[in-house]
């Protein structure tokens, strides 16, 4: 038995073994005495120039130890670039910060020869091939981010691709990265931010506390194509804080909404004194997109809004593709609403029997 050996004759028997670092640190659960030597064991692959890909490879696709992990970099295993995007992807953080600590480790994951620093150029070219950064940007690996961007701060390679990982948060609808580059990594995305704003707000789910810091503290200038964008997100709240004097461009702001389906904007917007609109521009602009209407939105424009819709238009139609109920149609008939022999068709196909009889009761020729 192995363990009725000297220590000396084990500690010598496994140095002669001659197999890949992964088969021989496996070797650790022969025993406890073979743990303890093998633990104890450094640069045992140091004269060896042999890649240990495959193997590598499927070590970092595992739940692996860090203390493993920290073992073949003191015994001088390569990591390549397969193998660091294998643990960014598992999110290892702790073993990339272990690897901070050994110089072969660093050499391949600041390498800057396959980090691009050109801060024009297209980084999504790399997003599957090598860039440790756009791989955890893309993957949402926060923590692997900020090691990368905060541990080297003089001389950085990525702090040249910044740019380029805001777009991958934009891309992915990672808040989160987002949120990180907007409090830490400002001064690098400054100038580029405001241009970009319009596309956060559609590509990031819930982001109006972002918007509202933005906003607060004039990092980003609101514009007519921003509070659109907002009223089509339903971000609500921080359109009614920032709209401020935009009342004189309520055309384009109020067919949003008619576009969005926003009643909670559309009565903001009219219960603004400043805001002067006529019912031939309401009904215009109501009618003007094709775009269908849901229910509460057009029982919010006949509770709230009737007085602005014109008679003559086609009021009616819409409350029977909107399923209206029959009372209040009957209503807006008897005050004089108009409707055609079209409608009368699509109510009888409906069998709402009493709308129809009112609508022969006051039909005009």
């Amino acid at each position: 038995m192995i363990s009725k050996l000297p220590e000396e004759i084990i500690s010598y028997i496994l140095k002669k073994v001659d197999t890949d670092p992964i088969s021989f640190l496996n070797m650790r659960n022969i025993n406890r005495q073979c743990r303890v030597l093998i633990d104890s064991y450094e640069d045992i692959y140091y004269d060896k120039i042999t890649m240990y890909e495959k193997e590598m490879h499927q070590l970092c696709r595992k739940n692996t130890s860090v203390q493993s992990y920290e073992w073949l970099m003191k015994n001088n295993i390569h990591f390549s670039l397969n193998n660091l995007r294998s643990l960014i992807i598992a999110n290892r953080s702790d073993v990339i910060r272990r690897g901070f600590y050994y110089k072969q480790f660093l050499d391949v994951l600041f390498n800057r020869f396959y980090i691009q620093t050109s801060a024009t150029s297209n980084i999504f070219s790399f997003i599957e091939c090598s860039n440790p950064l756009v791989i955890a940007g893309t993957y949402n690996r926060i923590g692997i981010i900020k090691l990368l961007l905060e541990t080297s701060t003089t001389g950085n390679p990525y702090s040249h691709n910044i740019i380029g990982l805001l777009d991958i948060a934009i891309k992915y609808s990672h808040k989160n990265v987002l949120s990180y580059l907007i409090l830490n990594q400002y001064n690098a995305i400054e100038c580029c931010l405001q241009n970009k704003i319009v596309n956060i707000i559609h590509r990031i789910d819930n982001c109006e506390d972002i918007l509202f810091y933005l906003f607060q503290t004039k990092k980003v200038t609101v514009t007519l194509k921003i509070l659109n964008g907002m009223i089509s997100q339903n971000y609500n709240q921080v359109f009614q804080y920032s709209y401020n004097n935009f009342y004189k461009t309520y055309h384009q702001l109020i067919l949003n909404c008619f576009e969005s389906n926003n009643s909670e904007i559309l009565n903001f917007l009219l219960s603004d004194e400043r805001m002067v609109v006529n019912k031939k521009t309401f009904t215009e602009l109501l009618f003007k997109n094709k775009k269908e209407k849901s229910k509460g939105f057009i029982y919010n424009l006949i509770n709230n809004h009737m007085n602005m819709i014109e008679k003559s238009s086609p009021l009616i139609n819409l409350c029977i593709s909107g399923s209206i109920d029959g009372d209040t149609i009957i209503e807006l008939i008897q005050i004089g609403y108009e409707y055609t022999t079209d409608d009368m068709k699509d109510v009888l196909s409906e069998k709402k029997i009493k709308v129809l009889e009112t609508m022969c009761k006051y039909y005009r020729v």
